[in-house]
């Protein structure tokens, strides 16, 4: 399984949309400024800037692979 580390911003539920919809724009806006890919990049890191819809999709994604992980460990959740 192929699972990469990323950072993101999450709230709570209920925020309306218009508000999620410019704290997304302006993290976009400030993950792209040549200065702040560049910063990241010393850290090894890859600056994307996804929409909310994306970015949940990408945790459901990953979160998905976590019990046939444990699984395969042995490892009983409890």
């Amino acid at each position: 399984t192929d699972m990469q580390i990323w950072f993101g911003l999450l709230t709570r539920s209920g925020v309306p949309r218009h508000i999620l919809r410019h704290i997304s724009s302006e993290i976009i806006r400030l993950v792209r400024e040549q200065e702040m890919m560049a910063f990241l990049a010393m850290q090894g890191m890859d600056a994307i800037g996804s929409s909310p819809e994306e970015f949940a999709q990408i945790i459901r994604r990953d979160l998905a692979h976590i019990p046939p992980l444990l699984r395969d460990a042995g490892i009983n959740p409890k």
